[in-house]
């Protein structure tokens, strides 16, 4: 009777460990699967945000680091023309300088990331064009 005991143990101990290991296995066959086709996702939607952001940087300045054009109130500066008077003093707590071109950029790309294309909502006539052409969502 001991013995039959045993057989059983083991043999249930075989069951799991093959029928278990598949079973993880699966898991993490799937979890990788799954994380391959979150890949090309994020991919698509960084190229996406880029070619948004190049859109937005055609209109506002047409690629070149303008400074100083005035607008209602404040001073618009940069590729993205970062507005002083709403942004001089956040973009400075960060130690950015909207004046020096590198630090503009890097504002930009932070206000993009925090923002989206609000900042930029007075150009969107001319921006939203071009990107309505390639079929790319702005919200």
């Amino acid at each position: 009777m001991l013995r039959l005991y045993a057989y059983i143990i083991v043999v249930e101990f075989a069951f799991l460990a093959i029928f278990g290991t598949h079973k993880v296995q699966s898991g993490i066959n799937g979890s990788l699967e799954y994380e391959k086709m979150l890949v090309p996702q994020a991919i698509n939607k960084a190229i996406e945000k880029q070619k948004i952001l190049k859109a937005i940087i055609a209109c506002e300045s047409s690629n070149r680091n303008v400074i100083g054009r005035r607008a209602k109130i404040g001073i618009d500066i940069g590729r993205c023309q970062i507005n002083t008077y709403w942004h001089e003093e956040r973009a400075a707590s960060m130690g950015l300088n909207l004046y020096d071109p590198e630090d503009n950029m890097e504002y930009c790309l932070y206000l993009f990331e925090s923002e989206g294309v609000k900042p930029w909502k007075s150009s969107q006539v001319c921006w939203r064009q071009e990107l309505e052409k390639e079929k790319i969502s702005f919200q």
